[in-house]
């Protein structure tokens, strides 16, 4: 062997890798060949994309959803989010969008709609399955319409909305001899008198416009008025007239006599144009409940005390008859929303007051409420005015606490364009 010759001098040393640089093409060739694989990819999955069909989500027809809000039931999708009670038409129970420990969460299954007088929170079936399931619109109809009717059934189309008719003859006797049992019961009480006096309202008012006291008996009314009770005199009405007038809640027990629907409480009449008493709002004394309770009309088609408005000076529209009896007092006419939202029904009745001054509630649904129908008034050609009222007041808060002059100047020069 020759010197030098690996086989005498033993086993050789690992030879070392070279370093990153040192390799073919160095890291600048990797990275031209990652830009080359991911040019490739990027292509492939373009043409991929532009042979492949889109795919799009069919939009749910009107008439379903239309469907949908005409023949689900309200009432047991409420109450898996809070206990609901019966009162008259309607059921109450705590909000549970907000807490609260008096109830002033309303559900009322004719319409399908829900409505809270504390949070202002309102919607219609669909809106309070959102809320409990957490999903999305699109979701929320295909579950409610999967319990309904399968999706891909097509309604036939709504039937139209029956002509507005006025109540049966019984029930106008009804409500007109209630309006006139319940006033001589307020004349003949000089407590609710004191009370009424307390709250700054006149007795020409409450002359004029009929206000009466339900006292806190459950049979005041029946008795008087019930064709089966020797009281009855000659205003002697048949329970189902009085059931169907909203003045009486039916008994648990059907053998028993239906009891009254107001009790302790005032007593503002809803009179039409003729002068004829359609409907009775109450407003409880004890306050647990609701503001206000109705007899069985349309609450959204009409406006408390416009027939008795002049003309004279823009009409302010208020929430409810106590604030609008406060702004009375003042000279100024007035009519309530007998709530804080403005209807379609509502403004068609107000065709010919042309100025309309906003004073709702100075709490956050009622500042909402008084955008919206300001909006809603203005696009049928209302000039219009927002009366900014106090935090937490409302005109019958004012008038109230001797803030005369403060209301005053609020709905006459402090009012903004709308």
């Amino acid at each position: 062997m020759g010197e030098g010759d690996p086989s005498e001098t033993g086993p050789q040393p690992r030879r070392r890798r070279a370093a990153p640089s040192a390799r073919a093409g160095g890291e600048g060739a990797r990275r031209g060949r990652r830009r080359h694989r991911f040019k490739k990819e990027y292509d492939m999955a373009k043409r991929t994309k532009a042979t492949r069909r889109p795919h799009r989500r069919q939009r749910i027809p009107e008439d379903v959803i239309a469907a949908i809000r005409r023949t689900v039931a309200i009432a047991p999708i409420a109450a898996r989010l809070t206990r609901l009670r019966p009162s008259g038409q309607r059921f109450y129970g705590l909000c549970p969008f907000h807490h609260e420990t008096r109830p002033s969460f309303a559900v009322n299954p004719a319409e399908g709609r829900f409505y809270c007088f504390g949070c202002g929170k309102h919607g219609d079936v669909i809106d309070l399955y959102r809320h409990l399931t957490g999903r999305s619109f699109p979701a929320a109809v295909r579950a409610l319409a999967a319990a309904t009717f399968a999706t891909d059934h097509t309604p036939s189309p709504a039937p139209p909305r029956p002509p507005k008719t006025a109540p049966a003859p019984d029930v106008l006797a009804a409500l007109e001899a209630a309006a006139d049992l319940y006033h001589r019961a307020l004349l003949k009480r000089p407590t609710v008198r004191r009370y009424l006096e307390k709250r700054r309202i006149p007795t020409h008012l409450i002359q004029r416009h009929r206000l009466g006291y339900a006292p806190a008996g459950g049979r005041f009314l029946v008795r008087a008025l019930s064709a089966n009770h020797p009281q009855g005199g000659d205003h002697r009405h048949a329970p189902a007239a009085l059931l169907r007038a909203g003045l009486a809640n039916p008994p648990a027990n059907p053998e028993a006599a239906p009891y009254d629907r107001f009790r302790n409480a005032i007593i503002f009449p809803l009179i039409d144009p003729k002068n004829h008493v359609i409907g009775l709002i109450a407003r409880p004394f004890n306050r647990r409940g609701p503001h206000y309770l109705n007899s069985n009309f349309r609450r959204r088609a009409h406006l408390f005390a416009l027939p008795q408005a002049t003309h004279d000076h823009p009409l302010i529209l208020v929430e409810g008859p106590a604030d609008a009896l406060a702004v009375r007092t003042l000279d100024l006419p007035a009519a309530a929303v007998l709530g804080n939202a403005l209807t379609d029904d509502q403004a068609n009745l107000l065709t010919h007051h042309p100025r309309i001054t906003l004073a709702f509630d100075g709490d956050p649904p009622g500042r909402q409420g008084a955008a919206r129908a300001a909006d809603l008034l203005s696009r049928r050609g209302h000039q219009v005015r927002l009366a900014p009222l106090p935090e937490g007041h409302d005109p019958a808060s004012l008038i109230e606490e001797g803030e005369d002059d403060v209301l005053r100047r609020l709905l006459v020069a402090e009012g903004r364009g709308g």
